[in-house]
């Protein structure tokens, strides 16, 4: 997940940069341009980060236009891993409730085929954090 493993992740952002726009989403990234490549299959990488974006997008849309916001982030995590946060300010849901679905089912799996740790918050009230941690070789 550094500049250039990030390159996948910059890609699927850069691809979604016009729905964005579209749905009035202020994307930031704060991408860690020192960070080692990361285990998996890019694609893998591409998909998660394209679910999580989409998810973000379709929870923000009862916000007001100004108030749309999504956050990614990469850092440096211990062991020398590293974690890719996505941050969103949608209504958010109750995990309990989420249990139906194929998103985040595909989200889990794909993160599993990586190998890597993903962990989810997600309050009604504030919004959906998803931070998802990865082995670099």
């Amino acid at each position: 997940l550094n500049q250039s493993a990030v390159g996948s992740q910059l890609n699927v952002a850069d691809l979604l940069e016009d729905e964005a726009t579209r749905r009035k989403v202020k994307v930031s990234l704060h991408l860690d341009p020192a960070l080692p490549q990361v285990l998996g299959e890019r694609i893998q990488l591409q998909q998660i980060v394209l679910n999580l974006m989409l998810n973000a997008f379709d929870a923000m849309r009862g916000n007001r236009s100004g108030g749309r916001e999504l956050v990614i982030e990469t850092a440096a995590a211990t062991g020398g891993r590293v974690s890719l946060l996505v941050q969103d300010n949608g209504r958010g849901f109750s995990l309990a409730a989420r249990q139906g679905g194929t998103g985040l089912k595909n989200i889990r799996r794909r993160a599993a085929e990586m190998n890597a740790r993903l962990d989810i918050s997600s309050d009604p009230a504030s919004g959906t954090r998803v931070k998802l941690t990865a082995n670099a070789p």
